[in-house]
């Protein structure tokens, strides 16, 4: 791999990186997000930094695992201060977890407490990439001002799960991209769809974001399997069930929706596996409206444990 996201990226005041990765087992009953941030965008305590002026990222960085097991949930969400991070091109640890470049393989290893049940959460992710983009070609923009930027590195991707606690094992596919900005991403944005599904060959990826400073825009690629990046016309919205704090969303998909297994319903935020026709689509809504409002910030530390 000669081109590769990096993890020593300088990340400005105010400002954020996050890296994900998604994946499903193959028999589509067990899923998995990690999401490791610099400047966590989701930090009640962050936001409230970047609300006084400016604010160090690398003082609120935080690793976020959540196993959809057929058994069970379980979630992490630790926040760690930048005396317990390391980082440069080729790794990210945070503490005891940590992600890390093995020439192609990005291996991730999770040693944390859950939250709000504080159960030991450790274990080991393997994510090979079956093709990569080009970041010339595929790091977009997400706003007119090109504050915030994604890049769909790894659209498919072969992923392989050893927890032992829980005991957890599986093989899957996933997904990798990379989010950065130059601002709080509740500063540039009001609310946003995304969506990623693997069809024949290609993985087929949509945003339906609306920045602050102007209308929602919409975006939706194809990637191929030589890393080759199409754009397609957006399908007609489809609206979804309202979660349980009343969370709106919607996906864009050619082929109605015959199913939704919602993974995580919270005020602000909500994940979905969606199936359409023999399409299984990972997607999620997300409202910064909601996420400034002060009931929900009073609420975001009972999912989140800062360690000091």
């Amino acid at each position: 791999m000669s081109v590769f996201p990096v993890f020593s990226r300088p990340v400005p005041q105010r400002g954020y990186q996050w890296w994900y990765v998604d994946a499903s087992s193959s028999d589509g009953r067990e899923h998995l997000v990690i999401i490791a941030f610099v400047g966590s965008v989701f930090s009640p305590y962050y936001a409230r930094a970047c609300r006084r002026g400016e604010a160090d990222p690398m003082d609120y960085c935080a690793i976020n695992a959540a196993l959809y097991r057929s058994a069970g949930k379980r979630w992490v969400l630790t926040e760690k201060p930048r005396g317990l991070i390391s980082r440069g091109d080729d790794h990210f640890q945070l503490q005891d977890s940590s992600l890390r470049w093995n020439g192609n393989q990005l291996d991730i290893e999770i040693r944390e407490r859950g939250v709000p049940i504080p159960q030991q959460v450790q274990g080991r992710i393997t994510v090979n990439p079956r093709f990569t983009t080009d970041p010339d070609q595929a790091q977009i923009h997400l706003d007119p001002h090109e504050r915030h930027q994604w890049w769909p590195f790894a659209p498919s991707c072969d992923v392989t799960v050893r927890f032992d606690h829980p005991d957890w094992r599986w093989r899957g596919s996933g997904y990798f991209d990379t989010n950065q900005g130059a601002e709080p991403l509740h500063e540039g944005f009001e609310v946003w769809n995304w969506s990623r599904s693997h069809q024949a060959e290609e993985t087929l990826l949509t945003y339906n974001a609306t920045p602050r400073s102007s209308e929602a825009s919409y975006l939706a690629l194809a990637i191929d399997p030589q890393g080759n990046i199409g754009r397609r016309d957006i399908a007609p919205a489809q609206r979804l069930k309202r979660g349980l704090y009343g969370m709106d969303g919607e996906v864009h998909l050619a082929q109605p929706v015959t199913s939704v297994k919602m993974l995580e319903d919270t005020p602000f935020y909500t994940r979905s596996m969606i199936t359409a026709g023999d399409q299984q689509v990972m997607h999620e809504s997300l409202s910064l409206e909601r996420f400034r409002q002060r009931w929900v910030q009073f609420l975001l530390p009972f999912k989140t444990r800062r360690q000091r």
